[in-house]
């Protein structure tokens, strides 16, 4: 009889155990789902931002708002309106000149080879 006794001991411990580690798993999934609605929560107020940061920038960039602001500070800004001479394309920019030698002979300082060897 002893030796049912203890494995009875045994498995009753082993289901207690059990039962532990399958609370401490719902527990853990339970705080990942919390942090994933969390993230989703946050998530979705980013976009409402960045919506709502873009309507505020379309509404600062209208053609019509920035001519009402060009005229009422007109005399702060003193902008003149654009020539047609001022208009260039890509092609009427000079191009950038050629170095054939783009780095010269580097001059060593000091004992380096700056000077010849003494001997």
């Amino acid at each position: 009889m002893t030796v049912l006794r203890i494995i009875n001991t045994v498995l009753i411990l082993a289901v207690v155990v059990a039962a532990a580690v399958v609370y401490n798993m719902k527990h853990d999934a339970e705080d990942a789902a919390e942090r994933v609605a969390n993230l989703q929560r946050s998530i979705t107020q980013e976009e409402e931002r960045i919506a709502l940061l873009k309507a505020e920038w379309s509404v600062l960039t209208q053609p019509a708002r920035i001519q009402q602001l060009v005229e009422r500070y007109n005399t702060y800004l003193q902008l003149e309106p654009l020539k047609v001479e001022q208009i260039a394309s890509i092609d009427d920019l000079p191009t950038r000149p050629i170095e054939l030698e783009p780095f010269a002979k580097p001059v060593l300082g000091g004992y380096a080879g700056g000077a010849g060897v003494i001997r």
